[in-house]
């Protein structure tokens, strides 16, 4: 893919793998700037939770998130996952390119939250 007529690099894991159960995928420009990330944390087995998606402001609307999600969901160790997952404010028709739907059955998902969980030290 080009951004601004340079080469982006394909979407790899970034090889940190934590305990077989996490992904990172990052792509760069020209393989010096990291311009976009996206953390996948899955069982490898049945089960994906898409994280932590972004671009930097400058390299937005060119289309790039749009190729990193077809660069996670397409990736060939990620094949078979029964269920994908995600949390989004306003990219939900970004998703749903990629097959993503909102729930079925919102009533059978449940949280813990701590909204100030990073704000307590220790």
């Amino acid at each position: 893919m080009a951004v601004d007529g340079a080469d982006v690099d394909r979407a790899q894991p970034a090889g940190k793998d934590h305990a077989g159960s996490l992904f990172e995928f990052e792509w760069n420009l020209q393989g010096a700037r990291q311009i976009g990330f996206a953390r996948l944390i899955t069982d490898r087995a049945t089960f994906a939770y898409l994280a932590d998606v972004f671009v930097l402001p400058e390299f937005r609307g060119q289309g790039l998130s749009k190729w990193l999600i077809g660069c996670v969901c397409e990736h060939p160790e990620l094949q078979g996952l029964r269920r994908w997952m995600l949390a989004t404010r306003d990219a939900n028709g970004l998703y749903e390119r990629s097959g993503l739907t909102p729930l079925k059955n919102p009533g059978y998902f449940m949280e813990k939250h701590d909204p100030d969980v990073y704000l307590r030290k220790g």
